[in-house]
């Protein structure tokens, strides 16, 4: 298959594009380690510590994600007024991110941390306050939305249920965000909802995830892959999906037709964060004026750049420059 690429590969097309970001930010945490012995204590490991680092994550990482391509985030979520807080705000302002448009509010910022040893995930730990919204935080969200839709007509929406994002939310994002493109990273949680996501822009769910939203098995074929997407768009009013689906590349479905994408991944590390990877730079093509298809190939091959390392990651213009070019090569032997 032939893949019709106009982006300038010798340039960056994503530098300076606004996208904006709505959604659960929160802190992953990483702590490596070895394991040499089992604990007299319990039958479990005892990981000897070697190194720690920290990442932006949940809708933070998305907007990683864009800073990584060359793109400008708008960044629209709560921390807590506490150390994570701060933390995450430093982290943001180091990479140049515009931080004015986060909320500090008295619930707690979110962290994740990971006990990793030998390249293997050991235990997860969650520190968190899933609370929604207070009637005043809900209305200082809308009032800063407004603000970011004077700047972009490009929203990403990165719900991972932990009360940034609820039905009434999703509404009232909807009407202040009229006229632009709404990207959601869904997570299924009931048929209000799944009401909620009707008339947005775009969908990026993976299989189980889509699996969820229409109460029906995850596609094992191309044929059903492409069944799922068309019900999708169909169900929720959408312009286009891309239904990301593993080692099986992704399929996205628009006006009418499927497109199946092959993933091209030399070696799974860790999947942690790659479908926010996917959701940014899919988004953020489309802002820049590529075609849906063009952007569906340019996600498909962040992913296999981030499924590639340990941790959540980022997929920087280098690395996609790199990749694409691979990308492209690969296609054009196979169509020969």
């Amino acid at each position: 298959m032939m893949i019709a690429i106009t982006a300038d590969l010798n340039s960056n097309p994503f530098e300076n594009v606004k996208v904006a970001v709505l959604g659960d930010v929160m802190m992953d945490r990483f702590i490596y380690g070895d394991v040499e012995r089992i604990s007299p204590e319990a039958p479990i490991p005892v990981v000897r510590v070697t190194k720690r680092n920290s990442h932006l994550g949940g809708a933070g990482n998305v907007a990683a994600n864009l800073t990584a391509l060359g793109a400008k985030p708008i960044m629209i979520g709560r921390i807590g007024d506490d150390e994570l807080g701060r933390e995450f705000e430093t982290m943001a302002n180091t990479m140049n991110m515009e931080t004015k448009y986060l909320l500090k509010t008295e619930v707690p910022t979110i962290s994740k941390t990971r006990v990793i040893a030998r390249s293997q995930q050991v235990v997860r730990f969650d520190e968190e306050v899933t609370d929604s919204l207070s009637s005043h935080d809900r209305t200082r969200v809308l009032t800063v939305l407004e603000q970011a839709r004077k700047e972009t007509s490009t929203l990403i929406i990165s719900d991972y249920s932990k009360g940034m994002v609820d039905d009434k939310m999703l509404e009232d994002v909807k009407k202040v965000w009229r006229g632009g493109d709404i990207f959601i990273d869904p997570k299924p949680k009931g048929e209000a909802r799944n009401i909620a996501y009707i008339g947005t822009t775009a969908m990026t769910p993976n299989a189980q995830e889509a699996s969820e939203l229409l109460s029906c098995p995850k596609p094992k074929t191309d044929e059903e892959a492409e069944k799922m997407a068309a019900e999708l768009v169909e169900k929720f009013n959408l312009n286009y999906v891309l239904l990301t689906r593993s080692g099986d590349g992704m399929t996205l479905y628009v006006e009418g037709k499927a497109h199946h994408l092959k993933a091209k991944v030399q070696e799974v590390i860790d999947v942690s964060g790659a479908g926010d990877t996917v959701i940014s730079v899919f988004a953020a093509a489309v802002a820049a004026g590529m075609s849906v298809e063009e952007a569906a190939h340019f996600a498909n091959v962040s992913g296999g750049v981030v499924v590639a390392k340990l941790g959540t990651a980022t997929a920087s213009w280098p690395e996609m420059q790199k990749a694409m070019r691979k990308y492209l090569e690969f296609h054009s032997n196979q169509a020969a």
